[in-house]
């Protein structure tokens, strides 16, 4: 008996570095502002001000930038969600791309086709990796108007609802200091 207790409270006590931690979120608009939110660049028959959400007409982009990855980032999640809305079209031949992008390179895509309607609580995910959390790396979320190869269309698409959050790795420092803790509160408690 006192062995099983001698290996149970000590696991117990480094559960706590596997304790998951709350979404930071670092950004989350309902864009019904884009000029005074970051979001650009606006203007008129690209990326525009709709009533109470972003538009994107043809090919058109917007993009935010949620800032730089640090060193501390490596493992974190980051999470992108939105909502897709078919605005008005001519044909189905204009698409639209969801991206995060870190450091440049698309980490995370998905292509909206306006024939499929209506779109809420989409999500773009990606771990970071220790290459992107240098501190240099910025992440952006970036809305891409596409059109088809060959084709001649016009269409407006549009985009709402749009937050990025993130979940951070437990720092090791800290999940260490933690369990070491415990294990000297049951060791005292022994005694």
């Amino acid at each position: 008996m006192k062995l099983h207790k001698c290996i149970a409270l000590p696991l117990l006590a480094l559960a706590g570095i596997t304790t998951s931690q709350a979404a930071i979120t670092v950004f989350s608009d309902d864009m019904s502002d884009l000029a005074n939110t970051g979001w650009g660049p606006v203007v008129s028959g690209s990326w525009e001000q709709g009533n109470g959400f972003a538009k994107i007409v043809n090919t058109g982009s917007g993009q935010k930038s949620a800032g730089t990855l640090e060193a501390t980032d490596a493992g974190s999640t980051i999470t992108v969600t939105f909502d897709w809305e078919a605005i008005w079209f001519g044909a189905y031949e204009i698409e639209v791309d969801a991206q995060l992008i870190i450091g440049g390179v698309v980490v995370a895509t998905e292509r909206y086709e306006l024939g499929d309607g209506d779109s809420t609580g989409n999500t773009l995910t990606t771990v970071v990796t220790s290459a992107q959390a240098t501190g240099n790396d910025e992440v952006i979320v970036k809305f891409q108007g596409i059109t088809r190869v060959g084709a001649e269309s016009w269409a407006q698409h549009g985009v709402d609802n749009v937050a990025l959050t993130m979940v951070a790795v437990p720092e090791p420092s800290s999940a260490v200091l933690l369990s070491l803790g415990g294990i000297a509160l049951m060791m005292r408690r022994r005694k």
